[in-house]
């Protein structure tokens, strides 16, 4: 029989305190070669080093890695902020392999946007769902930092894929991208041939209207051959840039 009396930690081994304040049956912990592991292994060698730390200060560091491996195995959401707002993916299995189609800028981040697609028959899957039926869907962040959309009821598919859940925190400023985006294509890309000039204007007011302060407008030089604006989106240098094309005749 096992005394239930433990030793007393040894207070300068990082692995010790862990293992003396550890209330979890770690047999339920998911394997090392495990996605959860993998991508939390990816994200401690990704983290700069400094030599000049102090040897009680890279204790304390190895300390808080060893209880970030053990909240993740518990299942508690890894996040990862929206940076890619126009990248909306729909899937057709809970599977990165799975067919898939892209959903368009809609004013709104969300999994249920993908629910047309279901219901009009574009994605189908005999094996989730009758022909036309929508099924559960859940989102998470795709490796390009886009919303990826699986056909799954399972609250842990992010984790079971290797993928994070989307950041709550970054939703609003991904839908004001995404009404930037469906305003800019009503008010320019639907409109025959816009100059340079008057589509940039578009663009500022469009800016101004969803409050988007830190934006710019960037514009390139039109030619005889390309006398039309076209609009790209770079949310990650927060510019809009106004690309010219050819006209109808052109």
């Amino acid at each position: 029989m096992k005394s239930k009396n433990r030793a007393k930690p040894d207070a300068a081994d990082p692995i010790e305190l862990v293992r003396a304040l550890n209330p979890i049956d770690e047999s339920q912990i998911e394997g090392h070669d495990s996605p959860t592991a993998r991508r939390l292994l990816g994200d401690i060698l990704a983290q700069p080093r400094h030599s000049s730390d102090a040897p009680h200060r890279r204790r304390q560091v190895l300390v808080w890695a060893l209880v970030a491996a053990l909240v993740t195995a518990f299942g508690w959401a890894l996040l990862r902020p929206i940076t890619d707002p126009l990248g909306l993916a729909c899937y057709a299995a809970p599977d990165l392999d799975a067919d898939r189609a892209a959903m368009a800028a809609d004013g709104v981040l969300d999994p249920t946007g993908c629910a047309l697609l279901w219901a009009n028959r574009t994605l189908t899957n005999n094996a989730i769902v009758a022909p036309g039926e929508v099924p559960d869907l859940r989102a998470c962040v795709s490796p390009g930092g886009g919303l990826a959309v699986f056909p799954t009821a399972d609250n842990r598919i992010c984790d079971r894929l290797g993928l994070a859940e989307p950041d709550p925190a970054s939703i609003p400023a991904a839908d004001a991208v995404r009404r930037l985006a469906e305003s800019l294509s009503s008010r320019i890309n639907a409109t025959s041939c816009l100059s340079i000039n008057r589509a940039a204007s578009m663009a500022r007011e469009a800016l101004d209207d969803l409050g988007l302060a830190d934006w710019t407008v960037a514009t390139m030089p039109t030619t005889d051959g390309r006398p039309c604006a076209s609009v790209a989106i770079d949310n990650e240098s927060l510019t809009i840039t106004l690309v010219p094309i050819p006209g109808e005749d052109g």
